[in-house]
């Protein structure tokens, strides 16, 4: 699936009309791939927080193993980019 979004975003280049700054889809999922790594330790971090309740700290626990599998697609979306690059 991550190769399929990698040839969309190929083509998905953005522009800031106001400054003439290009953001490309490697821009975007960088950015991604970087907010869902931080949701990673804040679901994590709630999760300990909370483990007095059991039932709040496993959903949060829970959320961090979600969004974890997000921010693994982005990185291979984002490793695949910088192997494209050195070619």
């Amino acid at each position: 699936m991550a190769i399929l979004l990698i040839n969309n975003f190929r083509e998905a280049l953005t522009t800031d009309n106001r400054h003439g700054i290009k953001i490309t889809g490697r821009d975007r999922v960088l950015r991604a791939w970087e907010c869902s790594m931080e949701l990673v330790r804040d679901f994590q971090a709630y999760s300990d927080e909370l483990e007095a309740d059991e039932q709040l700290s496993k959903m949060f626990s829970e959320y961090a193993e979600d969004e974890a599998r997000h921010a693994s697609a982005l990185l291979e979306i984002l490793q695949h980019y910088e192997s494209e690059q050195k070619n």
